[in-house]
């Protein structure tokens, strides 16, 4: 929820579409295929952005890791966006990928997920 607060006051400077948290709820921010702010020079490129939320509980995060891949799947089957993750081309991306191809220095979200296996 603070996360959720923090972006609807910063939204010219950290702002994305969706974000996923709280035992697998789903809060939307902004519209889809408009400007956002989460992953520096991809804005303008992604039909939607969504954060995950981090968590101490595995109950918690199977719920949000659960519906985090079903969101990103359900928008790209909306915006006809392939479900290849990563790759060259359309496709899903991770803010690493935004870091190694666009620049920037977030890693997210595999660090995370290695986390809880």
């Amino acid at each position: 929820d603070r996360e959720v607060s923090y972006m609807k006051r910063n939204w010219a400077s950290a702002y994305v579409s969706f974000f996923v948290g709280s035992g697998g709820r789903v809060v939307q921010l902004a519209n889809t295929g408009t400007f956002q702010y989460g992953a520096l020079t991809a804005n303008g490129y992604a039909y939607a952005q969504i954060e995950l939320a981090r968590t101490n509980n595995e109950a918690t995060f199977k719920k949000d890791y659960e519906s985090y891949i079903n969101l990103a799947r359900d928008l790209s089957k909306k915006s006809g966006i392939p479900l290849t993750l990563d790759g060259v081309g359309n496709g899903i991306k991770s803010h690493n990928w935004v870091t190694q191809n666009l620049g920037g220095d977030h890693t997210d979200p595999y660090g995370y997920l290695a986390s809880w296996g």
